[in-house]
């Protein structure tokens, strides 16, 4: 069963009898209806690049302003009412299209992404006891991070919007392929070395599902 933006998709081999899928639908009926439900309140949280919108550092929220015409990501507590004044939102929309504050946020990301990552990765490379590897910023869909035979490790810069926990996990995990080019238990014991706490962060990556934007 996979449940994503078509809805519920279900593949099954053509041997089993269709009263025995029904039957598997029904024992799992209250799993799908809450999967549903998560999926339909994820899908329908889509950014939006508007001023005062809400953007994720590091599991915290930011949120996006103007000051004296120039834009700003600042953390949501630190947020004075005089900034977000009704009056100010509708003076400054006008002056940044979609397209613009888009571009600032992206590249907002990317330069935090390249410094956190940048300096996550020379730790737990010293920890590991090998050279810093080379790293690029990854704009992949369908995964959080990778390492090649070359030993050129790619991480997604989403994953810069995620508590730094979990952006340590990835990187202890691919930095772990230097090592092992599998999922053994040789590279699960590299892992642990480095990351004791990987099942955690295993399983929270696994809740939120999906890529944030």
């Amino acid at each position: 069963m996979r449940i994503n933006a078509s809805g519920l998709t279900i593949s099954a081999p053509l041997r089993i009898p269709q009263r025995e899928i029904e039957a598997i639908l029904q024992r799992k009926a209250d799993w799908i209806i809450e999967k549903l439900d998560a999926w339909e309140n994820s899908s329908s949280n889509h950014l939006e690049w508007r001023l005062h919108a809400v953007y994720w550092l590091l599991g915290e929220p930011y949120q996006l302003i103007a000051l004296s015409a120039q834009l700003q990501l600042v953390p949501q507590n630190s947020i004075k009412p005089d900034m977000v004044r009704p009056c100010s939102a509708e003076s400054s929309s006008t002056q940044f299209s979609a397209q613009q504050l888009e571009h600032f946020v992206l590249a907002w990301y990317q330069q935090q992404a390249t410094a956190c990552m940048t300096d996550r990765l020379a730790f737990y490379a010293e920890k590991l006891g090998v050279g810093m590897p080379v790293f690029h910023l990854s704009n992949a869909r369908s995964r959080w991070g990778s390492c090649n035979a070359s030993g050129v490790i790619r991480l997604n810069w989403r994953l810069i919007q995620l508590p730094l926990a979990l952006i340590d996990y990835v990187i202890a995990h691919e930095l772990a392929h230097l090592f092992e080019m599998n999922h053994s238990r040789a590279f699960w014991e590299v892992v642990a070395k480095i990351y004791p706490e990987y099942r955690r962060a295993q399983r929270e990556l696994k809740q939120i599902g999906k890529l944030m934007i």
